[in-house]
């Protein structure tokens, strides 16, 4: 793994080419209590320092946010699946935001948190006190991460769907399948998106795509 990641010969305009920062992120072995935020993040973040415009990736892929911490929503014709939360004082704004795109997030059936850290599952605290019929969705070490660990109480989502490794979520012609990937948490989840399509981009095609968000990792 540690040669796959990084090439033989370095090119020194291609610094990004090196992956071992990633490799020691998430290819390690989870402990306890390392894994958990120690720090107290609670104060709220300026508007200016998170906020960045949503965009879709695919027809039904958005990313919603932030600067810091990836938000995606992944639509179908039988509702909304949200990845990750970020914290208590932006989600609603970030979910809010998927209305410019024509959806409702009164669709939204689950949140998938990827892994128990303050930056994933505060908000999703937020968004199951707005949206009740949501499920929350987290892996059951993070649910127990999110147990033990030191965040405020009134931060923590009511413990409520248990992700099982290989559990596929389907919804309309889009089936997500969620996969246990320890090391960056005990029970980070890694996502699996079959069914988008890009038939409204400039470079559009009537093909089916697939993607994917390797827990732990942060394309924001």
């Amino acid at each position: 793994a540690r040669a796959a990641v990084h090439p033989s010969v370095a090119n020194p305009n291609r610094p990004y080419e090196a992956f071992d920062a990633l490799l020691d992120q998430v290819c390690r072995e989870p402990t306890l209590p390392d894994t958990m935020r120690m720090n107290d993040r609670s104060a709220i973040v300026p508007r200016e320092e998170w906020f960045t415009y949503p965009l879709d990736v695919f027809d039904n892929l958005t990313f919603i946010g932030t600067q810091t911490a990836g938000v995606w929503a992944i639509s179908s014709s039988e509702g909304i699946i949200i990845v990750d939360a970020s914290f208590h004082y932006s989600s609603e704004e970030l979910v809010l935001g998927v209305l410019n795109f024509g959806l409702d997030p009164n669709d939204i059936k689950y949140i998938v948190v990827t892994h128990a850290h303050d930056d994933r599952y505060w908000g999703a605290k937020a968004l199951q006190d707005t949206y009740p019929d949501a499920r929350v969705a987290m892996s059951a070490a993070d649910w127990d991460v999110v147990a033990q660990d030191n965040s405020p109480a009134e931060f923590k989502p009511r413990r409520d769907m248990v992700i099982t490794d290989g559990q596929a979520i389907t919804l309309g012609d889009v089936t997500v399948t969620l996969y246990i990937t320890p090391g960056h948490t005990p029970g980070t989840v890694s996502v699996i998106i079959d069914g988008l399509t890009n038939e409204k981009s400039v470079a559009s095609d009537d093909e089916r795509h697939v993607a994917s968000i390797w827990g732990g990792t942060d394309p924001s």
